[in-house]
C-alpha cells in the first residue's frame, strides 16, 4: 500500500524506528524487507520474535535465501540456548516456568552478556508488544552495538490490541519507556491488508474498533457464527469442514483455532477429518490455541470452543487470522453476551 511504501522509506532514513499496526497492515513483511536490506548491507541483524510459530514461519521464509539475519527467532529460546550452551540453566528442572522466563532468564542473560558480550549491529521485533518489558529491555540493549541510545533497532507491534501476554503494556508506556533510553522515530500502520470488510466489521464490534481495510469486496462470506449446544460442537464442526471441502476449499487452507490446548478442545473429538499441528510439513487441517497462532494467518479460520466473548484482545487475535472466511463456534451464554455488545 501507499503506507508502506511511505513507512519503508522512512525506515531507511531513520536508525531506530518504533512502528504501530493492527492486525493485517503488513509489520511482519515489513520487518522481513527491511532485515534483507539490512543483511545485505553488511550488517549482523538479530531478527527476533516471540511467538515459536512465528519462529517457524520466518525460518521457513529465510530458508532457501541468500541473505539471512544472524539469528531469526524467538528471542526467549535465543537467550535460553545461548545460557544452556554455556551451562547457567537446565530448563528441564525448571518448575516455576512463568517465574523463569518472566524473571530468572533475563536476569541471568544479563549476568552473562556482562562477561560474555555478544552483540548484533541492528536488532528487529516483531511482536515486540511481548517483549518490551521487565528485564528483556536491557537484554536488548546488551545485545546491540551502540545499545538502544546509539544502536539500530526497528520494533515493530501492535501495541493497542495484541497485548494478550503483557496485558497493561500500552503504546504509551512503551513509548515512554524508549523515549528514556534513546531518539528514535515513529510509523504507524492503519490499513488491513488481510482481512475481508466482513470480518473487519465484525471485528470492529466486538473490540471496539475501527480500521479501515484494503479489501472492501463485500460479496465475500459473511462471519458465520454458530451457536452450539452441549455435546453436539464436534458433529457440527465436521458438518460445516464437509461443505468447505465439497465446496472446493483446499483442505491446508483450513486453520482450527481455540482458546484451549489440543485435549481440551472440540477438535480433539474430529473423527471424520485429520488434524494436524500448524508446525507440521503436511496438507491436513491444521490446529493451534488461539496464542499460538499469533503473528500467522490462513484462507479459513473456525474458532471454536468459544464460551465468552469478555476478553476481547484475545478474540481480536483469532478472529484477525482469516484471509477470507471466518467460522466462530460459540455457546448459547457467548452469543447472548455477543448480541449484547
Amino acid at each position: 500500500t501507499e503506507e508502506q511504501y511511505r513507512c519503508i522509506d522512512g525506515l531507511r532514513s531513520n536508525k531506530r524506528c518504533l512502528i504501530n499496526g493492527a492486525a493485517g497492515t503488513g509489520k511482519t513483511i515489513l520487518a522481513i524487507k527491511n532485515a534483507k536490506e539490512s543483511v545485505a548491507e553488511g550488517k549482523k541483524v538479530g531478527f527476533f520474535c516471540y511467538n515459536l510459530l512465528l519462529e517457524n514461519e520466518l525460518r521457513m521464509h529465510f530458508a532457501n535465501n541468500d541473505i539471512v539475519p544472524q539469528y531469526v527467532g524467538s528471542l526467549t529460546k535465543y537467550i535460553e540456548d545461548m545460557l544452556t550452551s554455556a551451562g547457567i540453566v537446565d530448563v528441564s528442572k525448571v518448575t516455576d516456568y512463568k517465574q523463569f522466563y518472566s524473571e530468572e532468564l533475563p536476569s541471568l542473560a544479563l549476568d552473562y552478556l556482562a562477561k560474555n558480550p555478544v552483540k548484533f549491529d541492528k536488532i528487529i521485533l516483531d511482536e515486540a508488544q511481548d517483549l518490551l518489558h521487565g528485564n528483556y529491555l536491557f537484554v536488548i540493549d546488551a545485545l546491540l552495538n551502540g545499545g538502544l541510545k546509539k544502536g539500530e533497532w526497528f520494533f515493530f507491534g501492535d501495541f493497542k490490541y495484541q497485548t494478550i501476554y503483557c496485558r497493561g503494556t500500552s503504546y504509551d508506556s512503551i513509548y515512554d519507556l524508549l523515549d528514556d533510553e534513546a531518539n528514535f522515530a515513529t510509523f504507524a500502520l492503519t490499513v488491513n491488508c488481510r482481512n475481508s470488510i466482513n470480518v473487519q466489521n465484525e471485528m470492529n464490534k466486538i473490540v471496539g474498533m475501527d480500521i479501515e481495510v484494503l479489501k472492501k469486496d463485500s460479496s465475500l462470506p459473511p462471519v458465520k457464527y454458530i451457536t452450539f449446544d452441549d455435546g453436539d460442537e464436534v458433529d457440527i464442526l465436521e458438518e460445516e469442514i464437509k461443505k468447505l471441502i465439497t465446496a472446493g476449499v483446499a483442505i491446508k487452507d483450513i486453520t482450527i483455532l481455540s482458546p484451549f490446548k489440543f485435549d481440551k478442545s472440540v477438535a480433539s473429538k474430529i473423527k471424520k477429518f485429520k488434524i494436524s499441528p500448524v508446525t507440521s510439513a503436511g496438507d491436513d487441517i491444521t490446529y493451534s490455541t488461539i496464542q499460538g497462532f499469533k503473528g500467522l494467518e490462513n484462507s479459513v479460520i473456525m474458532l471454536v470452543d468459544i464460551q465468552t466473548y469478555n476478553k476481547p484482545d484475545l478474540m481480536y487475535v483469532g478472529m484477525s487470522r482469516a484471509r477470507n472466511m471466518l467460522y466462530v463456534f460459540e455457546t448459547k451464554h457467548a452469543k447472548h453476551y455477543r448480541e449484547k455488545i
